[in-house]
């Protein structure tokens, strides 16, 4: 019996928190469980940026497995990235960049084609990640590139679970 009570609180205590399991299909807002996600929009002067966003969001939307994702569908969850910001955070002892932060922030939507109605907005989302710098600018770029990844990832894990969690 005590094991029974002990299931049952946790189950309620997932339901609750808006915990789901991977691969479990929910509705989206306004109905339906198909979604597209066209290429991003890009605000800001970081060419490619766009790329890197869009390929991390389907990415995270095909291992989340909540919703279905198609090239074409009756809802798209839009994004656009509003700012890029690069800040140096420690210096060598000539005055070199050792190390620096990059922050992204991006915006997304869940429009319906039919209508243009926007049936979700996640609100302006904002991650960050550091890097090192380095005296050879290839490593640099990698590194940067990098922590772009990095932060499309958490960008995209946060839409995903504001759009689709129940917090």
């Amino acid at each position: 019996m005590k094991q029974i009570l002990i299931h049952a609180l946790l189950v309620f205590a997932f339901a609750a928190c808006g915990y789901h399991l991977a691969g479990k299909v929910v509705s989206l807002p306004g109905g339906g469980r198909e979604l597209a996600a066209p290429l991003m929009k890009n605000q800001t002067l970081e060419a490619g940026l766009e790329d890197i966003m869009t390929q991390e969001l389907r990415q995270q939307l095909l291992s989340d497995g909540r919703v279905q994702v198609r090239s074409s569908a009756p809802v798209e969850l839009r994004g656009t990235l509003t700012r890029l910001l690069r800040t140096p955070l420690s210096f060598s002892d000539l005055g070199r960049v050792n190390v620096e932060r990059v922050l992204v922030t991006a915006e997304f939507r869940l429009v319906r084609l039919s209508d243009g109605q926007v049936l979700w907005q996640s609100g302006e989302l904002s991650s960050d990640e550091e890097y090192p710098v380095g005296v050879d600018p290839l490593v640099t770029e990698r590194a940067r590139e990098q922590a772009l990844r990095e932060v499309a990832e958490d960008l995209s894990e946060t839409a995903i679970e504001f759009l689709l969690g129940d917090f």
